[in-house]
């Protein structure tokens, strides 16, 4: 199914994938990635306030995450991810992971985000043959969005990515419902 050179808008292998992902599981896995930043930094900056200064509110007051706390938060689930993605993934492993990547372009609440995922993939194909491999262009996609951003591009280098992203706690004793951490709730994990 994966061919790696046909471009993002006439490849849609996620509408023919069996079994498809659930799209709502995806996107509450992302946006609890979401609500844990923002749960995380204590806080929201609410106008009115001086730059800098933040107040904390109840979760009832606070109103969604801004721009950056999705952006953070959402490159934190993706590196995570893929740093815990299968040394040799199978090719349902492979494309689900491409499934994910391509619904992550059409349904992120940022449209010019979403719109520079989808060129990014358009020539740069996901990556999933190694996690080794999914790493490195999870690294380089978020570079691309820094380089934008004018800010100074990350390292991409395993040694560097692992020590950050590789140990999330999920292989605990106390892992999630299906045992294999956030990989086995996106359906990424091998059965």
């Amino acid at each position: 199914m994966r061919t790696g050179t046909t471009p993002y808008h006439s490849r849609r292998s996620w509408e023919s994938a069996s079994p498809r992902p659930s799209l709502l599981m995806l996107a509450a896995a992302f946006f609890a990635g979401a609500l844990a930043a923002i749960t995380l930094d204590g806080g929201r900056h609410v106008a009115g306030v001086a730059c800098g200064e933040t107040v904390r509110a109840s979760p009832d007051e606070r109103g969604p995450p801004t721009k950056e706390e999705l952006g953070n938060a959402g490159w934190a689930l993706l590196h995570t991810l893929a740093a815990n993605f299968a040394d040799a993934p199978t090719p349902r492993q492979q494309q689900r992971a491409d499934v994910f990547f391509r619904a992550l372009g059409d349904l992120y609440p940022c449209p010019t985000c979403a719109g520079h995922l989808r060129e990014y993939m358009e020539s740069h194909p996901v990556e999933s043959a190694t996690r080794t491999a999914l790493s490195l262009w999870v690294c380089r996609a978020h570079n691309d969005v820094r380089r934008r951003q004018r800010k100074e591009a990350f390292y991409c280098d395993m040694g560097v990515l692992d020590a950050r992203w590789k140990d999330c706690g999920c292989n605990s004793t106390a892992a999630a419902p299906s045992g294999r951490g956030m990989a086995g709730v996106l359906g990424l994990a091998s059965r």
